[in-house]
């Protein structure tokens, strides 16, 4: 019986954990892990937390994030370099997430810039295992 209970008790915090993730913005991503650092590395440990689990729930930070840095860039309010996490520009054009309307709203800043070669410069070969360890290993801030 005492076994239930720890189910259910598992379930209950990873799905309060993976909806605090999920609702996390991006740009906090780094505090928010520094300030539930123990929390998530004791259930991470334990397994009530997994790598599908927290890069799932890490899908919809990351497209909000995108569509802003996209935004910002086919508004000419940022260059792509200043983008924070420019490499979400890179991981939407690899994977067809732009139409060709807005692929044309895409400023290609340099010369020789094309859409293929900001996907070399700034692509990631495992966009969410990345934002998953921002997550569970977060750098303290350097001053």
């Amino acid at each position: 019986m005492e076994d239930e209970g720890n189910t259910e008790f598992e379930d209950n915090i990873r799905k309060m954990m993976l909806d605090e993730i999920s609702n996390i913005r991006l740009t906090h991503l780094r505090e928010y892990a520094l300030d539930n650092q123990d929390t998530l590395k004791t259930i991470y440990g334990n397994g009530i937390l997994d790598d599908a689990n927290i890069e799932n729930a890490l899908e919809k930070p990351m497209l909000i994030q995108l569509w802003v840095n996209y935004k910002m860039l086919s508004t000419g309010l940022v260059p792509l370099e200043n983008l924070y996490k420019p490499e979400l520009i890179a991981y939407a054009l690899e994977n067809d997430m732009f139409s060709e309307e807005q692929l044309t709203l895409i400023p290609l800043n340099h010369d020789g810039d094309t859409l293929l070669s900001i996907i070399k410069m700034y692509g990631q070969k495992d966009l969410f295992s990345s934002l998953k360890d921002e997550l569970l290993n977060p750098k303290p801030n350097c001053y």
